[in-house]
C-alpha cells in the first residue's frame, strides 16, 4: 500500500465520523431558546470532539507528510487508531445526554485515551520504518502529557465523572498552542 493510499482511506474515514458527529446533534422541538439551551451539554460535547478530532487530524497529516514509505506495522497502527476514531461519535452521543453519568464519562475517557495512545503508536511505528528515509518531526512533549492527562482522567472518573468532558476540553485547547511553544529545534 502507498502513503497515499494510506492517506486517502484516512482522511475519508475522518470525513464519514465529522459527518456522523455533527447528525447526533438534533434540532430543538420548538423555536425559542430554551429549547436551544437544553440542548447545551449535545452542543458542547460536539464542539470538544469536533476540534479534538480536527487537532489529532492536522497531527496526523504533518506526522504523514514526513513519511516516506509505509510498512505493515504502519498500516496496522493508522487503523487501530482509526477503530478509536470511529468510536468518537458513539461516545460523544452517549456522553452528551448526561455528563455526570459515570459509564458514559468512563466510556468517553478511554476512547480518546485508547486514540491518543495509539496516535503515538503511529509516531513509534512511523520512527521505527526506515528511519534513513524518513525524516522524524521534532520530539513535541504535548503527546506525552496528553496520554498522562488521559491516564489522570480514567482514574478521576469514578470520583467526579464530568472530570473526562472537562479534561478533554482542557487537552484540545492544550494542542491549539502553537507546537513552536513546545518544540525546542
Amino acid at each position: 500500500m502507498t502513503k497515499t493510499r494510506l492517506e486517502t482511506i484516512t482522511d475519508g474515514v475522518t470525513a464519514i465520523i465529522l459527518t456522523l458527529l455533527i447528525l447526533e446533534l438534533k434540532t430543538p422541538n420548538t423555536t425559542n431558546l430554551q429549547a436551544l439551551l437544553e440542548l447545551k451539554e449535545t452542543f458542547l460535547a460536539y464542539v470538544v470532539s469536533f476540534i479534538y478530532i480536527v487537532i489529532i487530524w492536522n497531527a496526523h497529516h504533518y506526522l504523514f507528510s514526513k513519511l516516506k514509505r509505509v510498512n505493515s506495522k504502519i498500516i496496522w497502527t493508522n487503523f487501530f487508531w482509526i477503530f478509536w476514531l470511529s468510536l468518537c461519535p458513539f461516545a460523544t452521543s452517549w456522553v452528551s445526554r448526561d455528563f455526570s453519568a459515570f459509564w458514559p464519562e468512563f466510556i468517553y475517557a478511554i476512547v480518546f485515551a485508547m486514540w491518543t495512545v495509539s496516535f503515538a503508536m503511529i509516531g513509534y511505528a512511523i520512527d521505527k520504518n526506515e528511519p534513513e528515509t524518513n525524516e522524524a518531526p521534532p520530539r513535541d512533549p504535548r503527546h506525552r502529557i496528553s496520554i498522562i492527562i488521559n491516564v489522570l482522567l480514567l482514574l478521576m472518573v469514578p470520583l467526579f465523572p464530568p472530570i473526562a468532558m472537562i479534561g478533554r476540553g482542557i487537552v484540545a485547547l492544550f494542542w491549539v498552542i502553537p507546537e513552536k511553544m513546545f518544540v525546542r529545534n
